[in-house]
């Protein structure tokens, strides 16, 4: 099976940009692994979108090992949509008005 496309919503893209700017003040070291372990957790979703587990709203969930953070997203007409990259304890359901 080929791989899916994936795309972020501008909302997600703004949520990585966020994230990367909060280890970046604490540590480049920290910054340039969660950009690791996103751009590793995007190949793996991509690859087999339905492997993870089904979350709210119609969403799939995909939870990072060394961060705290999960990458939400919907698959819709063969293309998955990245709704947001959540941090595990902040407003958990802020996403939920977004949609693709």
């Amino acid at each position: 099976m080929s791989a899916s496309e994936l795309r972020l919503l501008p909302e997600a893209q703004t949520d990585v940009a966020n994230g990367e700017l909060y280890y970046r003040q604490r540590s480049p070291q920290a910054a340039d692994g969660f950009l690791v372990a996103l751009d590793h957790a995007f190949v793996l979703i991509a690859s087999a979108p339905n492997r993870w587990p089904r979350h709210r709203r119609g969403t799939r969930r995909f939870v990072l090992q060394t961060y705290p953070y999960s990458v939400i997203y919907q698959v819709v007409d063969g293309v998955v949509w990245v709704v947001a990259v959540a941090h595990s304890k902040r407003r958990p359901s802020y996403w939920h008005r977004r949609n693709r």
